[in-house]
């Protein structure tokens, strides 16, 4: 298929075991008797979303390859997985709305081609709903190189307004993610790209957060002037075992566990990192402030209740709790030892996540 539309398949209710998948460790939790592959050739530069329907629960993988043998490819176990849906649901798919069933849609060049793969366990002959919608980019859209892409927005060249550039931290290549910019009417929604260049209708400060495969979540907060050149650049840290992220505003009732409200939008933003990263895996980290160097028995037993419980709110929303790990560390890592002031007390009082 290479056009945006509904289709209706149909699994073969056979049942059996799905061989090919057994090359690949990261699908180990695939269980399949029944399977449907579908071939997607893109027609232009572009996104595709996906989005399957059916009364068995599904598993759903997407592979590629830059060899025109891409069915041999998968069979030889040399193709790369780029999504992976294990938990079983009566809906997946690819949108830019993340759900434990959802991850981040697929960015093709022309003629590119992936295979999209459907599994059940049931062996039944049951009709699947395959939708597809392929977003092609418009004149505004072009490549800078194999790792970039530009977008300008401005109504021409002269046009003063705002650049965003996002580079890898270690590499200072274009990467290329999903940027998300509220705060501005004329500019609230999600991009696409590595490279911006937007038009301005006030000054004002705007919120961006950046979210792309392979490396940690970016949120900032920045001000903007109208009628002038303003320039961002957003370095991204790749992930690797062993990194760690502290995570800004998830934060508790004093002595408490229990989150303040005004948490939640990073703990969303802490589940859809998980989400579009389908393979890491996390220790949790608590850590608590306290003005006696000695780490007491109660400062360690609540930063532990404090990490527990966003292992299990990420458990609840869908993340496979496989996945995660959690530790407390009481006051004895703290970002000022010597803490005098509330912003550096707050610091201290932190949720860090570490890659395993």
């Amino acid at each position: 298929m290479s056009e945006s539309g509904e289709y209706t398949l149909q699994f073969t209710g056979k049942g059996g075991s799905v061989k090919e998948l057994s090359s690949y460790k990261e699908l180990s939790k695939i269980n399949a008797s029944n399977a449907i592959y579908c071939l997607y050739t893109a027609s232009a530069n572009g996104r595709l979303s996906i989005n399957v329907k059916s009364e068995s629960k599904l598993q759903l993988v997407v592979f590629q390859s830059d060899s025109s043998g891409i069915c041999n490819e998968i069979i030889n176990g040399r193709a790369d997985v780029t999504r992976n849906i294990s938990t079983p649901s009566n809906q997946v798919g690819l949108n830019l709305v993340l759900t434990p069933n959802f991850l981040f849609p697929l960015n093709l060049k022309a003629g590119q081609q992936v295979i999209i793969g459907l599994f059940t366990e049931a062996k039944k002959t049951d009709f699947i709903t395959f939708t597809t919608n392929f977003e092609t980019f418009d004149s505004n859209f072009r490549e800078l190189s194999s790792k970039g892409k530009f977008i300008d927005l401005r109504e021409d060249e002269f046009q003063l307004g705002l650049t965003l550039t996002l580079r890898d931290q270690e590499t200072g290549n274009p990467v290329i993610a999903n940027v998300t910019i509220q705060g501005m009417k004329s500019l609230n929604a999600v991009y696409n790209g590595s490279d911006f260049k937007f038009p301005l209708e006030r000054s004002g400060k705007i919120h961006i957060e950046v979210d792309a495969e392979g490396y940690f979540f970016v949120d900032r907060d920045e001000p903007v002037t109208f009628n002038t050149e303003n320039e961002i650049v957003i370095w991204l840290e790749p992930l690797g075992n062993g990194k760690s992220q502290k995570i800004d505003q998830i934060e508790f009732y004093p002595g408490s566990s229990e989150f303040l409200k005004t948490a939640l939008p990073k703990l969303v933003r802490l589940k859809n990192f998980l989400a579009l990263n389908a393979y890491v895996k996390i220790e949790i980290q608590g850590h608590v402030h306290s003005n006696n160097p000695i780490n007491t028995m109660d400062g360690q037993r609540l930063s532990e209740a404090r990490a527990k419980r966003i292992y299990n709110y990420l458990v609840e929303s869908g993340i496979d709790k496989n996945r995660l790990t959690t530790v407390g560390y009481g006051n004895t890592v703290p970002v000022y030892p010597k803490a005098t002031l509330p912003s550096e007390e707050q610091a201290n009082r932190r949720v860090e996540i570490k890659v395993k």
